[in-house]
């Protein structure tokens, strides 16, 4: 074998069959950064492009339960914690026409058969949703999912202005 040869099988062969050994053997983690699941369709509503960059979204049951007046109760304090991102994100909140609204949050009288109950939605300016968070019973699980939600949306917004 040539010196040549040798340097080539060095340089470019040796690396790649390295890095193929890594991702059988799993030395490379497989796990995202991410906190929310994503959608395994493409969801898209166009009555939720709105002037916001992003917006939660909540698919409110047609019986709110334990878990959906947990949430409802928590909603003013996830939009408290976005700080001074709250001009580029807005609440809103699916529901039956027939309920009252909310005070803080953008209510739309509709209810999406391709969404889930009690789950909250990330979803971008086109009306793409994004992520979905799913619910929980305690207090403490719950703040566990909106720091998870808040963190994957600053990263999220860290993106947009960066492009």
């Amino acid at each position: 074998m040539s010196k040549s040869a040798a340097w080539f099988i060095g340089l470019f062969v040796l690396p790649v069959l390295l890095a193929f050994i890594a991702l059988k053997i799993g030395w490379i983690p497989d796990g995202t950064t991410n906190h929310g699941e994503f959608l395994s369709q493409e969801v898209r509503q166009s009555e939720l492009a709105l002037e916001t960059e992003w917006s939660i979204v909540y698919q409110r049951p047609k019986q709110c339960n334990k878990q959906c007046s947990l949430l409802l109760d928590s909603l003013p304090n996830l939009y408290l914690a976005l700080g001074k991102n709250q001009q580029k994100v807005s609440l809103v909140v699916l529901q039956d026409q027939n309920e009252k609204s909310i005070e803080f949050a953008t209510s739309l009288p509709i209810h999406l058969n391709q969404l889930e109950d009690n789950y909250l939605y990330l979803v971008d300016n086109k009306g793409l949703f994004v992520l979905k968070y799913a619910p929980v019973d305690s207090l403490e699980a719950m703040r566990n999912v909106q720091k998870g939600l808040l963190s994957d949306l600053k990263k999220l917004l860290n993106y947009s202005r960066s492009s």
